[in-house]
């Protein structure tokens, strides 16, 4: 979603914290009612879920190119590593710990 991209690229997150899906439908100039309707006709999912993968996807690529838990957290906007693990597990089964041993064993 352009909209999430551009929030990262600007590092908004760093200085606002995560996206939301009312931040989103702002910038898009649509209510967020409607954004989450457009999300779940499209992907089958929840807004805010669809934004969690987002932020999921963007911390594994930061995993794969060798950063630790704690500094993907950081350079996503997270307080603390411990949020980024909650939501990665949440979203993934799986916590950043095991994804990183899977990725070792490939």
């Amino acid at each position: 979603m352009e909209t999430i991209d551009d929030y990262y690229e600007n590092s908004e997150h760093l200085t606002i914290g995560q996206p939301t899906v009312k931040e989103c439908a702002a910038r898009m100039c649509i209510s967020p009612n409607y954004l989450g309707d457009l999300i779940r006709q499209e992907t089958g999912e929840s807004a805010i879920r669809f934004i969690n993968r987002y932020i999921v996807g963007k911390a594994e690529s930061l995993l794969v190119e060798g950063n630790s838990i704690a500094s993907a957290a950081y350079a996503l906007g997270f307080n603390y590593p411990t949020h980024l693990t909650r939501l990665f597990s949440r979203i993934e089964g799986i916590t950043p710990t095991d994804f990183l041993k899977n990725l070792k064993k490939d």
